[in-house]
């Protein structure tokens, strides 16, 4: 596949510096293309056959293959790490990375911890994002994110008008809509104590752990 990609595409850099236009299916035979559209075509299909051969390869695979581990490659890194065919979710918490290769820690000995994949902050309430501390993206909080609100779209349509109110020189109006916004803004940001920020009890090393 890769050999006819190639051949069979790369002719066609050549066949365009030599003038040849594009979208037509036949030329005349001293044009000089003829040559580099019979290596196109050649490409074609060995390309062809490279794309037969990989669906042989499945067809075999699916009748006579041996069922692949999670981890068939011994890969060091989180993708790797969960089951195959892997769940919906990927992992059931947010796992603590402690090194480049966390699935190799034994053998590198690398990091100043040990990962965790196991156990990690679980998001699972609702609109939730991790926080992590400013200097060092060290995981330490759960954020709660707000629900779907009409705050925005009548933020968006009060400034709108705000500068509708500018252009027509209605001071009125102007005042009245800048009023406006600033009661969306407000109900937009107003705190509300269904989003109180909580910390989970992680039994990890998050001095050394980071997302």
């Amino acid at each position: 596949m890769f050999i006819g990609f190639n051949l069979g595409f790369f002719p066609m850099h050549v066949a365009g510096l030599l003038g040849m236009p594009r979208r037509i299916y036949t030329y005349a035979p001293h044009m000089g293309w003829t040559t580099v559209n019979m290596l196109t075509s050649v490409g074609s299909f060995v390309f062809a056959a490279g794309i037969l051969l990989f669906l042989v390869n499945i067809l075999v695979s699916l009748k006579r293959g041996v069922p692949a581990t999670s981890n068939p490659w011994d890969a060091p890194t989180l993708e790797w790490a969960v089951p195959s065919p892997p769940p919906a979710y990927n992992f059931a918490v947010i796992p603590f990375v402690a090194s480049r290769h966390p699935l190799w820690e034994d053998r590198l000995g690398e990091g100043t911890g040990r990962s965790s994949l196991e156990q990690g902050y679980l998001l699972m309430e609702g609109r939730e994002t991790i926080g992590t501390t400013p200097l060092d993206a060290t995981p330490d909080i759960i954020l709660k994110m707000p629900d779907d609100s009409y705050a925005p779209f009548f933020l968006g349509l009060f400034s709108a008008l705000v500068f509708v109110g500018l252009l027509l020189h209605w001071r009125d109006f102007t005042v009245l809509m800048a009023a406006a916004c600033s009661l969306s803004l407000i109900v937009w940001m107003w705190p509300r104590k269904a989003l109180v920020q909580h910390v989970p009890d992680i039994e990890c090393d998050k001095e050394a752990a980071h997302v």
